[in-house]
């Protein structure tokens, strides 16, 4: 009895996905640009996964989509700038950044960017 339930439980998943069909989408979308920001800021960004599924009566799945934080430093003066960035993970690192907006990395995932500030010229 056990293996023939399995076995309908099988078909009938497979015969939803079938019917449902799958989708995919870029990896990676990324909500609408917003204005520059002068020193560090954090962004939630929504992102989907490459596959999402389509289910009858549900609509679409997406298993491994969500939000994610990345910090930012932007840079609004004229020249270069060497920032320290402060990470959980890492200890602090010095970067020279340009002019513009430079995406720092993560802030809950490696390498846990806490903060970031400019520290003099480079």
């Amino acid at each position: 009895m056990r293996s023939r339930t399995t076995k309908i439980f099988g078909s009938v998943a497979a015969g939803a996905l079938v019917a449902g069909g799958i989708t995919m989408s870029p990896l990676g979308a990324q909500d609408e640009a917003q204005a520059a920001v002068c020193g560090y800021s954090v962004e939630t960004q929504n992102y989907d996964s490459i596959v999402q599924i389509n289910l009858p009566i549900i609509g679409s799945v997406d298993a491994f989509g969500g939000e994610r934080r990345v910090a930012h430093y932007g840079h609004c003066g004229g020249g270069n700038v060497k920032i320290k960035v402060e990470t959980e993970n890492d200890g602090n690192q010095e970067k020279c950044v340009t002019p513009g907006d430079t995406v720092l990395g993560f802030t809950e995932n490696d390498p846990k960017i806490k903060f970031a500030s400019a520290i003099g010229a480079c």
